[in-house]
C-alpha cells in the first residue's frame, strides 16, 4: 500500500457520508453533484499517497539538479514548476476506478471499507514522453477500468524505479 501517511478519520468519514448521500439521492442534480464530489475525494487521496516514479522521470528530475527525492514531490502544475515541466503526474489507478468501487459498495459502506478501497490508490511521476505511450495503450478504454495498471505500464514501456516498489 503506497499510502505515505494514514488517511485521517475525518476524511474517511466525509467520504462515507458523501457515498451514503449519493446512494440515497433521488434528485438528478444532487446526485450529479455528489458524484462529482466523490470523484474529487478519490482524486485528492493523492495527498496521502507516495508517488511512484518511472526511471525516465527520475533521470529528468536528476538532470534538473533538484536534490529532493521525486517520490516526495506532490502534484504541481508544470507551467509554474520549471524543474517538473517535463514530468506528468499520473493516477496509475484511475480516480474513476476508485469511485466506482466505492459506489458498488453502496449504502452499507463503513469507514473500514472506504479505507480499504482508497488504500489501492496509486500515483506516479512519468515523463511527458511516456504519457502519450500510456494513452496509446489505453486507446479504446481511456475512461474504462484499467485493471492491472502495472501490466498497462509495462505494455507502454514505462519502467518504474526499483527503489519505489
Amino acid at each position: 500500500m503506497p499510502v505515505c501517511k494514514p488517511i485521517p478519520n475525518e476524511v474517511i468519514e466525509s467520504i462515507v457520508q458523501l457515498l451514503k448521500a449519493y446512494v440515497a439521492s433521488s434528485d438528478a442534480r444532487s446526485r450529479r453533484w455528489l458524484d462529482h464530489m466523490l470523484g474529487q475525494a478519490c482524486r485528492h487521496v493523492e495527498y496521502f499517497v507516495k508517488p511512484r516514479t518511472s526511471i525516465a522521470a527520475l533521470d529528468v528530475w536528476q538532470r534538473s539538479g533538484v536534490r529532493a527525492p521525486l517520490c516526495e514531490q506532490p502534484y504541481r502544475k508544470p507551467g509554474g514548476w520549471k524543474e517538473g515541466a517535463d514530468l506528468y503526474f499520473e493516477h496509475a489507478v484511475p480516480v474513476n476506478d476508485l469511485k466506482m468501487e466505492l459506489i458498488r459498495v453502496g449504502a452499507a459502506v463503513d469507514a473500514d471499507e472506504v479505507r480499504e478501497v482508497l488504500s489501492r490508490a496509486e500515483v506516479a511521476w512519468i515523463t511527458r514522453d511516456e504519457e502519450p505511450r500510456l494513452r496509446a495503450v489505453l486507446k479504446g478504454q481511456p475512461k474504462g477500468p484499467r485493471g492491472d495498471w502495472r501490466a498497462v505500464y509495462e505494455k507502454a514501456g514505462i519502467e518504474l524505479a526499483p527503489d519505489n516498489p
